[in-house]
C-alpha cells in the first residue's frame, strides 16, 4: 500500500508516511538533487556530462522557494568531496544565481567564495552562467502567456502554443503556471504545446490532463485540440 500524506524526514532525505514511519523506497526532490550533484543525473551517469534533462529536482526546489536549502547542499557536496565530478555544481549554482527570486540569487552569489576555491572553478561557473543566458533566448518560455492572463486577469479556457524552438522549462514550469492561473481565475484552463519541428518540446509533467503536447501540425492537430478543450480526452 502506498503511503499517503508524507512529509520530509529531518534526518534523511526520505519522506515520512502518515503515521510518521521514513518510506524507504519514496526517493524525495531533496535525494534526487544529491545524486543529480554526486554525478549529474538522478539515475545514471552519462558520458561524465550534466545531463538538464535530470536537473527536474533541482527545477522543482527552486520553484517551491527552497533555493537557500539547494544552495547549502551544493556546498555540502563541493567542500566534503562527495561529487564524482563538480560540473553538476556548477550547473546548479549558475541555475540558483539565475532565479529572478532574490533570495536564492543573494545565496548563491555568497556561496561563490566558498565553493568556486580557484580559477578554473570561477571559470566552470562563468561557463554555466554564459549557456543559461544564451539557452533561453532561443527556447520557448510556455509559462509567459499563462502568466500574462493570470496577471491581468483574464481567464483563458486554453492556452495554444506553437513554436519550432526548444521548450524552456529551467527557470519556470508550465504546470504550476497553469494551476495558479485556475485557482485565480477559477477557470477550468488547459494548454496545448504545439512543436512544428521534433527539438524537446515535450512538457515533462503529463500526470496533469489538462496538459496536452504534440509534436507536427496538420488537420488532426485541430481535432485534438478541440476534444481537450471539450474534455472528451
Amino acid at each position: 500500500m502506498e503511503p499517503s500524506g508524507s512529509t520530509i524526514s529531518s534526518s534523511s532525505n526520505h519522506p515520512l508516511n502518515s503515521t510518521g514511519g521514513v518510506c524507504q523506497w519514496e526517493v524525495s526532490d531533496k535525494a534526487k538533487l544529491c545524486r543529480f550533484l554526486c554525478y549529474g543525473s538522478y539515475t545514471l551517469p552519462e558520458e561524465g556530462r550534466v545531463s538538464m534533462e535530470h536537473a527536474g529536482a533541482l527545477v522543482s526546489m527552486l520553484q517551491e522557494g527552497r533555493g537557500a536549502e539547494v544552495v547549502e547542499e551544493i556546498k555540502r557536496f563541493s567542500q566534503q568531496g562527495r561529487a564524482v565530478t563538480l560540473d553538476p555544481s556548477w550547473f546548479a549554482l549558475a541555475l540558483c544565481s539565475h532565479q529572478s527570486e532574490l533570495k536564492t540569487r543573494q545565496v548563491a552569489f555568497k556561496a561563490l567564495k566558498e565553493v568556486c576555491r580557484d580559477p578554473a572553478h570561477l571559470f566552470s561557473f562563468i561557463q554555466q552562467k554564459k549557456e543559461l543566458r544564451e539557452d533561453p533566448g532561443g527556447s520557448t518560455d510556455c509559462t509567459l502567456p499563462i502568466s500574462w492572463a493570470t496577471e491581468s486577469g483574464k481567464a483563458a479556457d486554453v492556452f495554444i502554443i506553437l513554436t519550432n524552438n526548444p521548450v524552456w522549462t529551467f527557470t519556470a514550469s508550465p504546470v504550476p503556471s497553469l494551476k495558479k492561473h485556475r485557482h485565480q481565475s477559477g477557470a477550468n484552463s488547459k494548454m496545448v504545446m504545439c512543436g512544428l519541428t521534433s527539438i524537446r518540446h515535450a512538457i515533462t509533467d503529463t500526470e496533469d490532463r489538462g496538459l496536452v503536447s504534440i509534436c507536427g501540425f496538420d488537420l488532426g492537430t485541430f481535432s485534438v485540440i478541440r476534444n481537450l478543450a471539450q474534455d472528451l480526452i
